[in-house]
């Protein structure tokens, strides 16, 4: 999905193509039907074949029981904001620090307890002590990370994602290569987001700092 985002954004920006709207309403429901299915995919792909594991999924099923019941990432985020708010406990974007020590502190090279003194104690996530036992693989939304940070102020995170993403799209779609290329890249990390958590909009940028950002200096001296 996101290499197809990043195929049909540059082919928007350079050729100004677009999806037809029969293609993208498609898409839209064959992927709702997907997703909410994927656990069984999962499950079931290692053991069958491909097309025999696709045609035996019952993807109305799952959705019914998405939609009468209650999807387990947003139970996962309730329960996440109750414990935040019940026992006032906020890391004030210690979430983020952590996230970045994990991802770009290699233990391999400097050793687990050094890397593991860097990080901040966080209970994000300690929904167990509500007696909540997330499901295996579910995420808790970047709304609950959100909230255990900054309480209710937390939801500034996404309009700071909001406002970002509107300034580089104009920048893009006013020609400028350099932000047509972080905008195709940054956009399947500001859904996850929404989905998984605020940090894969935040983390992603020191990726781009360490690898992107070489590049293109380097393309920009050789242009003069």
């Amino acid at each position: 999905a996101e290499i197809l985002i990043i195929i049909f954004l540059a082919l928007w920006f350079k050729r100004g193509w677009v999806v037809p709207r029969s293609i993208a309403i498609s898409a839209v429901i064959l992927g709702t039907l997907f997703i909410y299915s994927t656990g069984d995919f999962r499950s079931s792909a290692t053991e069958e074949p491909l097309f025999k594991t696709i045609n035996n999924i019952n993807y109305l099923e799952n959705l019914k029981q998405v939609w009468n019941e209650g999807g387990s990432e947003l139970i996962n985020t309730v329960y996440s904001i109750e414990f935040s708010d019940r026992f006032d406990n906020y890391d004030f974007g210690a979430f983020h620090w952590n996230i970045l020590i994990a991802n770009y502190v290699p233990a391999q090279i400097v050793g687990k307890e050094f890397k593991d003194a860097l990080m901040i104690a966080s209970d994000y996530g300690r929904s167990q002590l509500l007696g909540h036992d997330p499901t295996t693989g579910s995420t808790f939304t970047g709304i609950a990370d959100s909230f255990h940070s900054f309480w209710y102020l937390g939801s500034l995170k996404f309009f700071i994602i909001s406002y970002s993403l509107s300034r580089i799209y104009k920048s893009a779609s006013r020609g400028n290569v350099v932000m047509q290329l972080i905008y195709v890249l940054m956009l399947s990390n500001a859904l996850h987001s929404i989905t998984h958590h605020t940090s894969w909009f935040v983390s992603p940028w020191v990726h781009m700092a360490i690898f992107l950002l070489p590049a293109l200096l380097y393309a920009r001296n050789v242009k003069k």
